[in-house]
């Protein structure tokens, strides 16, 4: 972790709240605050694009057991890309403390990409990559599990860091899931007709935005798409269950 960076002095810093909806009321909510917002630049339709992550962790899989044991203060480390065929990927070290996220992120080549992760100590002299490599020389990291999504996104017309992602026919997978498209015969991570609604802001929520949450009877709720993925693919028993609300308890089943 870079360990000077703190949530108030990092640019881009934002608290950031997630909510399980019903697909029709998260689609009702989007058309509500487009009044005052407008779809990000990867948006090229109506449905959205696609999101794959590629998950590392060490070998006792610590970043699943400091979300499983509640640490405040954590980190993931990912890979991402926004079509399954790009050979360029955004390399990310996500922290959070409590409800504040902040983000290290570059954009590489796929094979340099995993090459940091795989030996960091090589690339020790390159500053940009410092953020990561400080943290992946600890220790030995490895791929652990993929994601797919699709989402549609919202950023605010007169920017002031307020940002809005809906997260639907979320899928987990092996590794190898990121070099490919996802299909329908992937693991789901929610049931069908729920989806995941993220709100990103620097300080404090907008008021029509909290006046459309409350029309709809919308609560923050605990979400965590690493940590469903490790769930589904390694069958551990969901550590998170107790927390999570209505539908998601069939992550026990």
């Amino acid at each position: 972790m870079s360990g000077s960076k703190q949530p108030g002095t990092v640019a881009g810093a934002r608290y950031e709240y997630k909510c399980v909806v019903e697909m029709p009321v998260g689609l009702r909510l989007l058309n509500r605050l487009g009044a005052f917002m407008r779809p990000d630049r990867n948006t090229t339709d109506e449905r959205g694009y696609v999101v794959t992550s590629l998950y590392f962790d060490t070998p006792g899989l610590s970043h699943y057991h400091d979300v499983v044991s509640g640490e405040l203060r954590r980190v993931k480390l990912r890979l991402r890309k926004y079509h399954w065929s790009s050979e360029q990927v955004v390399l990310e070290a996500k922290h959070k403390l409590n409800r504040m996220s902040w983000k290290d992120r570059l954009t590489l080549d796929r094979a340099k990409a995993l090459d940091v992760v795989a030996n960091p100590f090589g690339h020790a002299d390159d500053p940009a990559l410092a953020p990561f490599t400080m943290h992946l020389a600890r220790e030995r990291y490895a791929a652990v599990v993929a994601v797919a999504y699709r989402r549609i996104a919202l950023s605010e017309i007169v920017d002031r860091g307020f940002r809005v992602t809906l997260d639907f026919d979320m899928r987990a997978g092996k590794p190898e899931m990121f070099d490919r498209e996802w299909s329908r015969s992937d693991l789901r991570m929610i049931p069908p007709g729920l989806a995941v609604l993220e709100l990103k802001c620097r300080d404090r929520m907008p008021s029509w935005c909290a006046r459309a949450l409350e029309a709809e009877q919308v609560s923050a709720a605990v979400f965590s798409k690493y940590i469903n993925a490790v769930d589904r693919c390694h069958n551990f028993t969901p550590k998170l269950s107790s927390l999570y609300k209505g539908a998601l308890e069939w992550t026990n089943s």
